[in-house]
């Protein structure tokens, strides 16, 4: 793919996938064909900051667990939240923002084996 190309899917993702993982993705656009570009850019992500605002509004009740696909972890939260005495959902404001952006990675990764 063209480096500019490379250059605009980086700056379309940066917000979306942590920031050790953009050499990751530079190497795997730059092994892309020009077709995938268009593609690339449809591919659905999850909103770190959305997940950062379940977190903190409705973080006792798993919901920002639920968002980003984590049901069991969602689940647990819902019912040890009260236990914990608010701990783990204040815990979680701050791991869950990360494993967001974790996901979208192992998302656009996953797209990208089926053309590289």
């Amino acid at each position: 793919m063209q480096a500019e190309k490379v250059n605009d899917l980086l700056l379309f993702f940066k917000n979306q996938v942590p920031n050790d993982k953009l050499d990751d993705l530079a190497f795997l656009f730059e092994r892309t064909n020009d077709e995938q570009y268009e593609n690339l850019k449809k591919v659905t992500l999850k909103s770190p900051k959305l997940t950062r605002l379940y977190a903190i509004t409705l973080g006792f009740l798993g919901i920002d667990r639920f968002y980003i696909g984590d049901v069991s972890y969602g689940i647990q939260k819902l019912l040890f939240s009260i236990l914990t005495l608010g701990i783990w959902p204040l815990v979680d404001i701050f791991i869950t923002y990360r494993l967001c952006q974790e996901e979208n990675f192992i998302k656009i990764r996953d797209s990208l084996k089926d053309f590289i």
